[in-house]
């Protein structure tokens, strides 16, 4: 019974919570309408705003009473804000003076930066400012104004009475945002008594959720890797806080029953690439997606297409980019088109769920086809038809220009020799000096120095990173070592070291190599260590796995047939032979056997999968092995149901191919530590990384948009 009222009472105040009205009458008499506040404004002869204020001396819940001063005068003010129904105000303020104060402009004023985007409608007509800044200032109606309807985040605020306004771009003053003024009567000349009878009224954003009856997957996901869904399949790393039910995001009401459309990514291959859902026979000038993606591409923008179909038999399509239109789940941010209307933790990162606003051509809908592009996994939460277009307020840059406020200062680079910023006496070069790093006690130490501990403080190169010219790799060098960086991780490499003119991906481009060997030697020099993996994101040719003969295999499968497939094991040989045992010619050492090289991780964030009913190619094959596992080992599982036995088949298989990749990498004369599995925690992981040299993991925090991709 305690439990029934603590939910009761829960849900209550959610309830409340999610109608509440976004008014409030301020201490100091401004009203506040959620991001925008009005207060008492002056302008005086000189268009000069000077110094003015409000002192309340009466204070009740809907009435304030007190001086408002200004230059060349003051005036008593009573304010008064009287509720006539949940969503219905009288406002009235009247200001008195005793002798009559020179005035320009006397008003209640708001700025906020939506005001921008959302525009505002007087007496009917609908006024807007641009998305760049045209030199156009002003919207004015100096008197006659009748209804005013301001667009706001959670509804629409209508202001009535006979006013008159004016709606301002401050742009043209640097500022992102834009001003309403309402005139009080009178608002210029000499003024003794002057005032405003305002009707305020909160209309909420109105809209009906679709049922969304063919979501294939789900927010929560119970099992990370089981190839079957919940979010990214990435276990705990899901969306399961986002409360269920009704609701209310960005003011557009929407349903949410747990689940969710889930579409093709090449980490999440189950979902498919296009999923159709009924248009329920209902209309709305704009579908609204409450929604969210994960893997957001560097490069490749697109994230997919909405096309509606009609009951009229007509169609339209409307293409989605990322950047514009969606983001990230993880670390969200505003984009133009997608608002963060959610945010949340769960444990790996603060995540959110992203509005944005689709127009349709406001007819009856049959159906609505999601189709992803495949840049990114696309994850739909919620869809809303409405008639009501919510403003998406996307905040510009902040630029800041050379001028008489500001002025350039010089980003230093490089550090000033032996000054207190220099780290460079940190690092004891060359590294490798002491022979290899090893696991010493549980701590790292130096082969020929055990009594020496080190702990390394590194940085990654990527892509193109790994193959600049000689002196960029030696200032590299220099400038980690001044601020006191002793490890480099050469990553993404192997994508452009393979010769693009081979019918294998195992073979490398000798120019290519030839400047990474340039940067190794500059790092070593400086007393820089390396460390690198020895599969990221190669791509392979066509039929490189024999057992898919005619398929391109991706590099996400890859990194499981490697575990499940001899051919792709082999070809996972060459390439780490090919590259380890080159001879760097600027150090004199085969890459294999040079002391700098503290680690190698044998693929990167390739940790194994669990599905047994997931279709990967890997399954496939673990598929037909696993009966003769079960029968060696006196087990049955004839429907493959029983996971404990599925997981331990594929822990051993895992154990024993990365036994023979460690025994490989050692028989080639690979002095290095190693390690794998490198992404993510689990107690199967914890047991497996007992067998590796030292553990490498990897967490996400804030994770960098590159420069170089606009």
């Amino acid at each position: 019974m305690k439990r029934y009222w603590i939910r009761l009472i829960l849900f209550f105040l959610l309830a409340c919570s999610a109608n509440a009205v976004p008014l409030e009458l301020q201490k100091n008499g401004s009203l506040k309408v959620e991001n925008l506040t009005f207060s008492l404004g002056f302008y005086d002869t000189k268009w000069s705003f000077g110094s003015h204020n409000v002192s309340i001396h009466v204070q009740s819940e809907n009435r304030r009473e007190g001086v408002f001063r200004v230059p060349g005068g003051k005036f008593r003010f009573t304010e008064t804000l009287t509720t006539i129904s949940p969503r219905k105000w009288n406002w009235k303020i009247r200001l008195d003076s005793d002798r009559a104060v020179e005035t320009n402009q006397l008003f209640l004023g708001g700025t906020s930066p939506h005001l921008l985007t959302s525009g505002m409608s007087v007496d009917g007509r609908h006024f807007a400012f641009p998305e760049k800044w045209n030199g156009k200032m002003l919207h004015s109606f100096p008197e006659s104004a009748h209804r005013v309807e301001i667009p706001m985040s959670g509804g629409c605020l209508t202001i009535s009475g006979t006013f008159g306004i004016w709606f301002q771009d401050n742009r043209q003053w640097r500022s992102e945002n834009a001003s309403v003024r309402i005139l009080f009567t009178p608002s210029k000349g000499k003024i003794s008594s002057a005032e405003l009878n305002l009707a305020l009224e909160w209309r909420e954003y109105s809209g009906t959720p679709l049922k969304m009856k063919e979501a294939n997957s789900w927010l929560k996901d119970d099992v990370s890797g089981d190839r079957k869904g919940g979010w990214t399949d990435q276990g705990s790393n899901d969306m399961r806080q986002l409360p269920a039910g009704k609701g209310r995001f960005c003011g557009i009401p929407f349903e949410l029953t747990g689940r969710c459309l889930g579409l093709f990514h090449s980490r999440t291959p189950f979902y498919p690439k296009e999923i159709t859902v009924s248009g329920e026979g209902l209309k709305g000038a704009y579908l609204y997606l409450l929604h969210a993606e994960g893997w957001e591409p560097l490069r490749d923008r697109k994230l997919g297409t909405i096309r509606f179909r009609y009951e009229d038999g007509s169609e339209s399509e409307v293409l989605l980019n990322t950047q514009t239109d969606c983001g990230n789940f993880w670390q969200p941010k505003n984009r133009k088109n997608a608002l963060v209307a959610w945010r949340g933790n769960n444990g790996n990162a603060g995540i959110g769920m992203y509005v944005s606003k689709i127009r349709t051509e406001n007819k009856t809908i049959r159906d609505i086809t999601f189709t992803s592009a495949g840049n990114s996994v696309w994850l739909i939460a919620g869809l809303t038809l409405s008639d009501d277009s919510i403003p998406l307020y996307h905040a510009a840059p902040l630029v800041m220009k050379a001028d008489s406020e500001w002025r350039p200062i010089r980003a230093a680079v490089e550090t000033e020799p032996g000054s207190v910023l220099d780290f460079s006496g940190m690092l004891d070069a060359p590294a490798g000096k002491y022979g290899f790093i090893r696991n010493i006690g549980g701590h790292l130490g130096f082969e020929k120095a055990p009594e020496k501990r080190i702990r390394f403080y590194g940085a990654n190169i990527c892509y193109e990173g790994n193959f600049i010219n000689r002196p960029l790799a030696r200032k590299l060098a220099r400038i980690m070592r001044e601020r006191g960086y002793n490890l480099l991780r050469f990553h993404h490499f192997e994508r452009d070291l393979i010769r693009k003119d081979s019918a294998v991906s195992t073979e490398i481009d000798p120019v290519k190599m030839d400047r990474m060997d340039g940067i190794f030697a500059e790092a070593k020099a400086q007393g820089i260590y390396v460390t690198l993996d020895l599969f990221i994101s190669r791509p392979l040719r066509e039929g490189e796995v024999k057992e898919f003969p005619g398929e391109r295999i991706g590099i996400g499968d890859f990194k499981q047939l490697i575990i499940a497939s001899p051919s792709a094991l082999e070809n996972w040989k060459t390439f780490a032979a090919n590259f380890l045992n080159h001879v760097n010619p600027y150090t004199g050492l085969a890459w294999k056997e040079d002391p700098a090289l503290i680690s190698i991780n044998l693929i990167n964030e390739g940790n194994i999968a669990f599905d047994f009913n997931g279709d990967s190619p890997a399954n496939r094959l673990f598929r037909t092995r696993y009966p003769g596992w079960l029968k060696a080992n006196g087990f049955q599982d004839s429907e493959g149901k029983d996971i404990r036995l599925w997981r331990r088949f594929i822990v051993e298989s895992y154990r024993k191919t990365h036994a023979e990749m460690k025994a490989f990498l050692r028989g080639l004369g690979v002095r290095a530590m190693l390690c794998d599995q490198n992404c993510a925690s689990s107690v199967p992981l914890t047991v497996m990384r007992n067998d590796y040299d030292l553990v490498d993991n990897h967490f996400y925090h804030s994770h960098p948009s590159f420069p170089e991709t606009p």
